[in-house]
């Protein structure tokens, strides 16, 4: 049914959302020992919480856009690869203002649900689109995730998950990045195109 490409496509871009939604995740599961930390307002907290949420929500649009121009391929890699930094730095921040403005960032992670969607659904035609998507989207389960591990290991999370994204980037880099011919068949926009949008987080 699957040749062996597109499916390296699929399961590599799922595994990768996975991840990068646990890490725009991350904050949620343990706002209320941040604000202990941190002494914060539940105000304070919300803000917390809901300022990786919005960022990744509104550049969706443009990184979907961003995606279909310049391939999912680059796209995909540049972003995973750029969550490392405000993911690690996130651990080793001393004030509410600094971890607000590495959570901004940490939104990014929230776009690689429109990279991923527009990129898989090149790989395989209209008919299996449906079925392929639905797949790809499974990549949610990443909040999920960040819900059962991230209150286990609050005091190690940010450098476990930036080890975690690292050794999916390698993956990324050698799979999309090395095979300059790794090119997707179709290159028509998918016809639920209205699916990116479905999985905003409100």
């Amino acid at each position: 049914m699957f040749s062996k490409r597109p499916l390296s496509v699929l399961l590599i871009s799922t595994l990768s959302m996975i991840i990068a939604f646990s890490v725009w995740s991350v904050f949620a599961p343990i706002a209320a020992d941040i604000q202990v930390m941190y002494s914060l307002t539940n105000a304070e907290k919300s803000i917390l919480i809901a300022t990786p949420v919005l960022l990744g929500s509104l550049m969706r649009i443009p990184m979907g856009i961003l995606t279909d121009r310049f391939g999912g391929r680059k796209v995909y890699s540049l972003t995973m690869l750029a969550l490392l930094l405000p993911t690690i730095c996130a651990g080793f921040t001393h004030s509410y203002s600094m971890l607000l403005f590495w959570a901004f960032f940490i939104g990014m992670a929230g776009t690689t649900f429109a990279i991923s969607i527009t990129y898989v659904s090149k790989w395989y035609s209209p008919q299996k689109q449906g079925f392929i998507l639905g797949i790809a989207g499974m990549g949610n389960l990443g909040s999920a995730v960040a819900s059962f591990s991230i209150p286990l290991i609050f005091f190690f999370f940010w450098l476990a998950l930036g080890i975690l994204e690292f050794s999916n980037c390698g993956s990324l880099n050698g799979s999309f990045i090395m095979d300059r011919n790794f090119r997707p068949p179709f290159c028509c926009f998918p016809q639920n195109a209205a699916g990116i949008f479905i999985g905003i987080k409100i």
